[in-house]
């Protein structure tokens, strides 16, 4: 099932890729037959790993013929729903109205706008997203080669669907109340961490882990989250935002654990929005001391090699 869906959604990116390329509505029309068949797929997988016999219609039947109907889109919806539990919120609607679209096409000869088209499969492309990282528990990394990195890449890089995703986040976040993860640089001042493999500010506590509700990524811990930025992506982000707000504090200074200049005051603690580092005034004294002795040492070095100070050694 899985396999399956994954190469339906991997045929949805390209149709709707060349459909924007080429403006070419019949390409719109077949990524939602693409769409239609990969979400059907995902709910059917999720109903599966509640239990097999979730996917038949007639569950008491299941055991009794080799040749039994499996359940339908909308029936799938409604136990996923009902059975797993799986909180849809707004997402409910985006499926009923890709199942809407989808049977029009199948049954009626019809004209729909590109434009709505268009906002049913990006809303669609989110679903799915939402539906992986939350419902399955786990991101697209995990599925090797059923679906390439560069079509999802792709596929983030299209503004419309970029946008749409955000904004679903957003609403999620606030539907389900959850906590971002972020350094409080100032009382009841916050700036979002961000996720140290997509880059984006939605890293949410879930239960005793962290997780970024854009790419799925999940991290153990505050500590596990800075170990993770081996491309300094927040270290670069809070570097900059502290720098814009430095008006606001009494000094900013260079972390003796990173060496960027995200250390702030905060109750006699100075603490790192790069790394996370906290540390006391002696242990920033020390480091302040032996910095400004390799500095000195590194100018007289370099003073020694500069032939116009020659005259200073003989």
């Amino acid at each position: 099932m899985l396999q399956n869906s994954m190469d339906s959604l991997s045929e949805a990116i390209d149709y709707y890729i060349n459909g924007k390329k080429h403006t070419d509505e019949r390409c719109y029309k077949f990524c939602i037959f693409m769409l239609y068949h990969s979400t059907e797929l995902i709910l059917k997988l999720i109903l599966y790993r509640e239990h097999k016999v979730l996917i038949f219609e007639n569950i008491e039947d299941y055991k009794e013929s080799d040749d039994i109907k499996t359940i339908g889109f909308a029936t799938a919806l409604k136990r996923v729903k009902k059975i797993c539990k799986v909180d849809f919120g707004r997402y409910y609607n985006y499926l009923e109205d890709i199942a809407n679209i989808r049977n029009k096409f199948q049954h009626y000869e019809i004209n729909i706008e590109v434009d709505a088209l268009i906002k049913v499969i990006i809303s669609t492309f989110s679903t799915i997203e939402y539906l992986i990282y939350n419902a399955l528990d786990t991101h697209f990394d995990d599925f090797g080669d059923l679906i390439s990195r560069e079509q999802i890449e792709e596929l983030h890089s299209d503004q419309e669907t970029y946008s749409n995703r955000k904004k679903d986040i957003v609403a999620e976040i606030k539907l389900k109340s959850y906590q971002k993860v972020t350094f409080e640089y100032s009382l009841d001042k916050h700036i979002p961490i961000p996720c140290p493999k997509c880059a984006e500010t939605f890293l949410v506590f879930n239960d005793s882990s962290i997780k970024c509700l854009y790419c799925g990524e999940k991290y153990n811990s505050i500590d596990d989250l800075y170990s993770k930025d081996k491309n300094c992506i927040i270290s670069n982000y809070m570097e900059r935002e502290l720098s814009r707000r430095e008006i606001m504090f009494d000094e900013l200074r260079e972390c003796l654990n990173c060496s960027y200049r995200t250390l702030i005051l905060d109750n006699n603690i100075w603490k790192c929005a790069a790394c996370g580092t906290e540390c006391c005034d002696d242990e920033l004294r020390h480091y302040a001391y032996l910095k400004g002795k390799e500095d000195w040492e590194a100018d007289i070095a370099d003073m020694m090699e500069d032939p116009h100070y020659s005259h200073l050694w003989k």
